[in-house]
């Protein structure tokens, strides 16, 4: 069982709690919601309007629609079971990696693995070539506030089929290992 968020066990209105719908609903659509002391949402709403005036009133509208019409609840199951079916597949093929120095944390959640490679493995100086490949990943440098790992890098397994993950997955171990014995 979860352990209650920090919110819930907020008594004296210090805690602010945002969300989105961008995991749930659609990916590209960047609305959410933040829930704490209406003095401080107040100044927020003031700052945003200052940068950008509103949100999208078109997307803000297909959300009330989708909401009012659509089984959300059953949408999020299906995309836990599908997401929770390719995270296999590709901790699977992880698991079979023939590479001394490599890691990963198991996501329990969520929609990416952190993966560490061995130290001389720069992933930033490497997407180049694994675009070229055609395939791709996020560099983990520019997840650390100081100190920057730059053999780590973040891989989503959510939005390609289990055939897409493994295609992908055998294009990247060849870079990987080409790295390995340019060393």
């Amino acid at each position: 069982m979860a352990p209650p968020s920090i919110a819930s066990l907020d008594q004296n209105e210090l805690v602010l709690y945002t969300s989105t719908f961008s995991k749930t609903v659609v990916p590209a659509m960047r609305i959410g919601w933040i829930v704490g002391p209406h003095q401080i949402i107040r100044i927020m709403a003031q700052a945003k309007q200052a940068t950008d005036l509103h949100t999208n009133s078109i997307s803000q509208h297909a959300l009330v629609h989708l909401l009012e019409d659509f089984d959300l609840d059953a949408h999020i199951q299906l995309i836990r079971e599908t997401y929770y079916e390719r995270m296999i597949v590709m901790k699977e093929l992880l698991d079979s990696v023939k590479i001394e120095g490599l890691s990963y944390i198991e996501p329990k959640g969520g929609m990416f693995f952190w993966v560490t490679l061995p130290e001389y493995i720069n992933t930033t100086k490497l997407l180049n070539e694994a675009v070229k490949a055609g395939v791709a990943y996020v560099p983990g440098a520019p997840f650390y506030v100081s100190n920057p790992e730059q053999n780590t890098m973040r891989l989503n397994f959510t939005n390609s089929k289990p055939e897409l993950i493994q295609t992908g997955m055998e294009r990247l171990v060849h870079i990987l290992e080409s790295t390995q014995m340019n060393v």
